[in-house]
């Protein structure tokens, strides 16, 4: 009889505390070389309880499989991966809204985590940093939209493959790889109206590969940067439906590298610049559609940069532009369609350049 009263007390005493505050809090710590081990988190609310998932896996632990599983409104999951563990799968869902989801993974390589969300405002952060490599990253986010994807990679992190797929409208996403970081692989995929994509290369990183995919009409933004001598990357974008735009910087001596804007639709805007003695870099923009838009900007000691501009339709405007003692760069411009119009300067002190312009 004392034992069942005792439970019964126990059953009570935790089911008060629960409608006290209504908040969940799980922790689950791997560390000291564990490894093989499976863990599942579920939690669910009703209402807007803060409930929150902390998983922790240090200290040379590999090959653990962690699952957590969030129902509801205003849900945070933080996932640390780190001190040279490698091997490991986790797997954040995340259903209903203004849920927020952070992975990070330092020092630690061949991992695995996926991260999704599904309705609307939810936030996705993804760090990888200190010599992690080999990791995989996927994040998902779908449902109505105004979801927001952080990724960085940094601190000589190399050979990474990190994929962003957002549905909806109004998402956000930024890509930044830093300080000598190299041989990742980010792809970015937004399907949907009025996206936003930016993308930073900086700190001497080099041969990262980069696509950015926006599809759906209207209204769709990317952003690139490449700075700081980092150097051979290959940087794509990929626009369908109208109105979108494109804007790419590269700059601080950052050569040899490949850039190619794809845009398929009707009013288009795409602009490159390239400046600060950033040399022997590829750029190819390609339009395709009525009323386009294209401006090139060579200027600051940039040379032999190589240019390809192609637009297809009528109502183009295409401009180019080199100045600023750039020299030896080639620029051809390709306009196929009626009432085209194309303007090339080149001024202050820039020589043997070559500018081809073609209209049909």
């Amino acid at each position: 009889m004392k034992k069942i009263i005792f439970l019964f007390a126990a059953t009570f005493f935790a089911l008060g505390s629960v409608m006290a505050q209504s908040d969940n809090h799980s922790d689950i710590t791997i560390s000291g070389e564990s490894g093989n081990n499976d863990v599942w988190v579920t939690q669910e609310q009703l209402d807007d309880e803060q409930n929150y998932s902390e998983v922790e896996i240090l200290y040379d632990s590999d090959d653990n499989r962690v699952r957590v599983r969030q129902r509801g409104e205003n849900l945070k999951s933080d996932v640390d991966i780190t001190n040279a563990s490698m091997g490991n799968e986790v797997r954040v869902t995340m259903e209903e809204e203004d849920n927020k989801s952070e992975v990070d993974i330092d020092e630690s390589w061949f991992n695995q985590v996926e991260v999704n969300q599904e309705s609307e405002d939810n936030k996705s952060e993804v760090d990888i940093y200190f010599l992690s490599d080999d990791n995989e990253v996927l994040v998902n986010q779908s449902g109505d939209g105004n979801h927001e994807s952080e990724v960085y990679i940094g601190n000589q992190s190399a050979e990474n493959n990190v994929t962003i797929d957002q549905r909806g409208e109004e998402q956000d996403s930024r890509v930044a790889i830093s300080n000598l970081s190299f041989m990742n692989d980010v792809l970015v995929r937004q399907n949907g109206e009025f996206n936003d994509s930016e993308v930073e290369i900086t700190g001497e990183s080099s041969m990262n590969t980069v696509t950015v995919r926006q599809r759906s009409s209207g209204g769709h933004d990317s952003e690139i940067e490449i700075a700081d001598g980092s150097s051979g990357n290959i940087v794509a974008v990929l626009q369908e439906g109208d109105e979108h735009e494109s804007d790419i910087l590269i700059e601080g001596s950052s050569d040899g590298n490949m850039v190619s804007v794809n845009q398929d639709g009707d009013e288009q805007y795409s602009e490159v610049e390239v400046t600060e003695g950033a040399s022997f870099n590829i750029l190819n923009v390609r339009q395709d559609g009525d009323e386009q838009e294209s401006k090139i900007h060579i200027r600051g000691g940039a040379n032999d940069n190589e240019v390809d501009i192609d637009q297809d339709g009528m109502e183009h405007y295409s401009h180019v532009d080199i100045y600023s003692e750039s020299d030896f760069n080639t620029v051809k411009v390709s306009q196929d369609g009626y009432d085209s119009h194309s303007n090339v300067q080149i001024e202050l002190n820039s020589d043997y350049n070559n500018v081809t312009v073609i209209q049909e």
